[in-house]
């Protein structure tokens, strides 16, 4: 699976990465929302242009990769 990091919002990025649970947003899908980690279940995933995120959202997912 690849992703652009680029392509995504700052403000969307970790409900995209990391998904999200039912009752988390004021119009949430209901059942919450798998996230791209979930989708890929024990598959590979391309993380494209890592370096075009905020440094916030880079050291949010440093910190999930290297657990």
């Amino acid at each position: 699976m690849k992703v652009n990091c680029a392509a995504i919002p700052a403000e969307l990025f970790e409900s995209e990465l990391f998904g999200y649970a039912e009752g988390a947003f004021t119009e949430p899908k209901k059942g919450g929302k798998a996230g791209l980690f979930e989708k890929a279940n024990t598959g590979t995933i391309l993380l494209d242009e890592i370096g075009e995120l905020p440094k916030l959202m880079q050291a949010k997912l440093l910190r999930v990769l290297q657990d």
